[in-house]
């Protein structure tokens, strides 16, 4: 026995059913909708017989005959206007794909229009979305505005440029060595003279 099945008792050389081969399995043992509307039925009838003297009990809890007829009931009603909806959406779907065909077949003949009266790149064209919008380049106005506003900014930040930096270091630098106030070279300092110079001794 053990020399043809496994050790779950599976025959040899068979591979486990993995999650989808479960699942298939699952929807295959699920009652189909003609089942569930025959029992259903077969209840109906069945309580229409036998419940109609006085209550009986579900689960030790009494219940009458239209409470229970409306469990089975509300079970048919459910899918007839599941069935309903289904055909309503079905047939919205297909009017809806019908109209989108109709609308890019329309959509084209109007684009063609458009262009031939008014031009591909008119205004005409730019409203009803079939071109787009030019990009509008600034006037002269508008770029001297703009110079002027960075200027201001720039000097108000008191931001300074290399050129200038560079002259207010070297004129800084000259001071504290002697140099002259245009930035050139170091004027030389020349040694202060002797006051009076060593008397000789007399012979």
């Amino acid at each position: 026995m053990q020399g043809r099945f496994g050790a779950h008792g599976a025959p040899r050389g068979s591979r486990a059913a993995g999650p989808l081969e479960r699942r298939r399995a699952a929807i295959s043992s699920t009652p189909n909708q003609s089942k569930v509307v025959a029992k259903c039925t077969q209840r109906l009838n069945a309580l229409q017989t036998y419940a109609t003297k006085g209550k009986i009990s579900v689960h030790g809890t009494p219940a009458t005959e239209q409470q229970a007829a409306a469990v089975y009931q509300a079970c048919l009603d459910t899918r007839t206007t599941l069935t309903n909806l289904r055909g309503q959406v079905t047939a919205a779907l297909a009017a809806r794909n019908a109209a989108d065909v109709a609308m890019k077949a329309f959509d084209e003949g109007l684009e063609s229009w458009v262009e031939a009266t008014f031009g591909p790149t008119s205004q005409a064209a730019v409203d009803f979305g079939y071109a787009k919008k030019p990009v509008a380049k600034p006037t002269v106005a508008v770029k001297a505005a703009a110079v002027q506003k960075a200027q201001a900014t720039v000097k108000a930040r008191g931001v300074v440029g290399k050129r200038k930096r560079a002259e207010v270091t070297a004129a800084a630098g000259g001071g504290r060595e002697g140099g002259n106030a245009s930035g050139g070279a170091p004027t030389p300092v020349s040694p202060p003279a002797p006051l009076c110079a060593p008397s000789s001794p007399a012979p």
